[in-house]
């Protein structure tokens, strides 16, 4: 099970270290535990997880596993060079960056940390493809790697695809 993950910036704007620290947790804990799950992560910037020290055991572990890979030249690469091949795109935050892995044909979640429920997102599918509790989402995501048809919404953006690319023409 591919999941293709795009962090976001911390520590200026609406997430904490602490609040990414804790998505990074949850994830690379499951990752490291299920030898099913495949995470490719492009990172904001290219020191973002370096700059998370109290989990670096963590990734350094994720890593030895050979199923987290982060991408290297972040700056210079598209979203999709994570995404292509992905069963699941997810972002940290309302993340473009999983838009962009939608419109390219990946299903994708936004975990939005801080939970903006004002967000068109929470009305479009709320726990469907916006989460604003990671706990839930990993729930989520490990009942439909197990089982797809127990939930075939997650990360379906199929009623609202119109929305986030009109022209469908393939330059998104």
């Amino acid at each position: 099970f591919v999941i293709a993950l795009f962090d976001n910036m911390y520590g200026g704007g609406n997430f904490t270290k602490r609040m990414i620290t804790v998505f990074y947790e949850e994830l690379l804990k499951w990752a490291i535990e299920d030898e099913q799950i495949f995470v490719i992560c492009k990172e904001k910037k290219p020191d973002n997880i370096a700059r998370l020290t109290s989990i670096g055991y963590l990734v350094s572990e994720a890593i030895q596993t050979n199923r987290f890979i982060r991408l290297d030249n972040v700056l210079g690469r598209f979203p999709s060079d994570a995404s292509h091949g992905a069963d699941m795109a997810i972002g940290i935050g309302i993340s473009s960056a999983v838009d962009e892995a939608v419109i390219a044909g990946t299903r994708g979640i936004h975990c939005d940390i801080p939970g903006d429920k004002t967000h068109k997102y929470y009305q479009w599918g709320h726990e469907k493809i916006v989460f604003d509790d990671i706990g839930r989402l990993i729930v989520a995501l490990k009942q439909y790697k197990n089982d797809q048809e127990s939930n075939p919404g997650l990360g379906d953006w199929s009623s609202h695809i119109d929305e986030l690319d009109p022209f469908r023409d393939g330059r998104s």
